[in-house]
């Protein structure tokens, strides 16, 4: 019998397991607190304004409304937007790559003028080195969007390999 104790405490002392993944340390965050609006044309895409740097190790931040790519590798995105639409409309935010957007990353919804909707996202992308990542926003009639209060926009990316 005391032979089985001093196993079953070895086997729960022992050690903490197998090391998981190492964390890359390439992130990079761009948002918004400001009550900038943005003017649409119908079906015309316009970059959401992001003026304010948050934390970035290996991913620039020094152009305006963008996140710059330093490494290839795999990215996961997490985006967001709040605001109003002066009309009712379908408005549409993703993220772009260069100068397209990235399908996976789409979110359209039928909204209500003056209406506040909050708009959620993730999505896992390859990027290149150079890549310049922004966030945007379309509508389906010419509208003006009246961001939220508080932190209404923000763009933040990972690498995850």
């Amino acid at each position: 019998m005391k032979l089985q104790l001093i196993l079953l405490d070895d086997l729960f002392y022992r050690g903490t397991g197998p090391t998981g993944p190492a964390n890359s340390g390439v992130y990079g965050r761009k948002y918004s607190t400001a009550g900038d609006t943005v003017t649409l044309e119908t079906n015309i895409a316009q970059n959401l304004p992001l003026g304010s740097n948050g934390p970035s190790s290996g991913i620039t931040t020094a152009t305006q409304n963008v996140l710059t790519i330093t490494e290839d590798g795999t990215y996961k995105v997490d985006y967001y937007f709040s605001g109003s639409s002066s009309v009712n409309s379908n408005l549409t935010v993703e993220v772009k790559q260069g100068t397209v957007p990235i399908d996976s990353s789409s979110i359209v919804k039928s909204v209500t003028a003056n209406q506040i909707n909050d708009f959620v996202g993730s999505t896992i992308n390859s990027f290149n080195a150079g890549d310049e990542i922004s966030l945007i926003i379309t509508s389906s009639a010419a509208a003006t969007i009246s961001p939220g209060s508080g932190t209404n926009t923000y763009l933040n990316i990972v690498k995850l390999s």
